[in-house]
């Protein structure tokens, strides 16, 4: 009985932990940080097709709706997310809210 009432809240302050991280509604995140970044320097360069060609071959994706991330790592620009699913995508920092 203690053991599961213990197991009970340790869950309950993880859970917790884990919700101070989303990412947006209507983000891109992309599969590999390679991806995220070529998605990015295309539309700065004016490539939208290719831009859109990795959409295509579903290497990148438009987020639905808000869903809680686990922070895995960070760089200057971009941020290496863990979904709860189990998957890690990689988008730019603006598209988390902490």
């Amino acid at each position: 009985m203690k053991k599961t009432l213990f197991l009970s809240v340790c869950i309950a302050l993880f859970s917790l932990n884990v919700n101070a991280t989303e990412i947006k509604e209507g983000a891109l995140y992309c599969v590999s940080s390679k991806k995220v970044v070529k998605y990015y320097n295309y539309l700065e360069q004016g490539y939208d097709d290719y831009a859109k060609k990795l959409m295509t071959r579903s290497d990148c994706f438009i987020k639905g709706k808000n869903e809680e991330v686990i922070i895995k790592s960070e760089q200057k620009k971009f941020v290496e997310l863990e979904l709860l699913s189990g998957f890690t995508i990689w988008t730019k920092k603006e598209n988390i809210i902490r």
